[in-house]
């Protein structure tokens, strides 16, 4: 179950499913709510299956005994609002727009509540951010065998988590234009494609970390030759060292830096992770630090100029 006390706050409703769902916020906020993919309702809960959302604080107490209900029934709903003698009896009988009237709304969003209103435009329009999608899995992939160069197709479920990544992406993100780039190695463009992300243009930069004379080999195979070897603390043969893999890194971001949209980056798995490391301004060796597992999805943001990580290793929506 999942539970959206404020559904019109990105860092809640878009870490979840609002898209086409019904929904409800404060009323002063339900632009922004519509603006995240949600079906506006006027109603203090609504609830529609396993999410449950609410309007403004008065309406707490509400989804409380909603959930209550759904735990122990409603005698036992019945029980704690007794317990809490909530009945409320507000004399003004202003509780809503429609109730208040023209005069007391206009008044409201004027003068009492500009920084919410404030927010609601920040909410939707929020800031450009990056957004890394690696591509759904391979044969290779499920058995750990390492895939820079070889353009190894996506299996069936590869496919299905890149359709539903898609869908991850969707409520993440606001309408609104997006550049897409991605490797040009065939697992990385079907995801995209299957993702459902259109203009997709190839980007050399995006190719996975070439393990050279390692192409193929299991991590466990390689250590039969170098003993606790990893792509992170050792060299790989005839391929990329970390310096390397960092400055390909640099050249991307600064290529997507002046961008005036959203970007999504559909990628690698090691290379993904040390564009998080670069983002942030660390080691390329330190992507060892951030998962990124097939079809996930991290989202690179700023908070006062401050590189983040605003989401990491979302996996693909899955319904049912």
């Amino acid at each position: 179950m999942l539970v959206l006390a404020d559904a019109h706050r990105p860092d809640q409703a878009r870490c979840g499913i609002l898209t086409g769902r019904p929904a409800t916020t404060h009323w002063a906020t339900r632009d922004a709510l519509a603006a995240l993919g949600a079906r506006v309702s006027t109603d203090r809960v609504v609830v529609d299956g396993d999410v449950i959302t609410r309007a403004a604080v008065a309406a707490g107490i509400d989804m409380a005994l909603h959930l209550a209900a759904r735990l122990w029934g409603e005698y036992g709903a019945k029980l704690i609002q007794l317990a809490l003698e909530h009945d409320p009896q507000p004399p003004p009988d202003a509780g809503s727009p429609e109730e208040a009237g023209p005069e007391l709304t206009a008044a409201i969003r004027e003068g009492v509540l500009p920084a919410q209103r404030g927010y609601a435009r920040a909410v939707a329009q929020d800031e450009h951010r990056v957004y890394l999608l690696r591509h759904g899995t391979t044969a290779w992939s499920q058995t750990g065998q390492h895939t820079s160069r070889s353009d190894i197709p996506l299996t069936v479920e590869g496919e299905l988590r890149a359709r539903q990544a898609g869908q991850t992406l969707t409520a993440l993100r606001p309408a609104g234009p997006v550049t897409v780039l991605a490797s040009p190695r065939q697992r990385a463009q079907r995801t995209a494609a299957l993702a459902g992300l259109g203009d997709i243009v190839a980007e050399p930069l995006l190719a996975e970390w070439d393990y050279g004379d390692y192409e193929g080999l299991t991590t466990a195979q390689i250590r039969e030759q170098v003993p606790d070897w990893t792509v992170w603390t050792h060299p790989c043969p005839g391929g990329e060292t970390a310096e390397q893999v960092a400055a390909r890194a640099d050249a991307l971001l600064a290529r997507v830096a002046d961008t005036t949209s959203d970007v999504v980056l559909v990628g690698h798995g090691h290379f993904s992770r040390c564009l998080i490391a670069r983002w942030l301004g660390l080691p390329a060796t330190a992507g060892v630090r951030f998962a990124l597992d097939p079809a996930g999805i991290t989202v690179l943001g700023r908070e006062r100029d401050v590189p983040q990580v605003v989401r990491a290793n979302i996996p693909p929506w899955q319904q049912g």
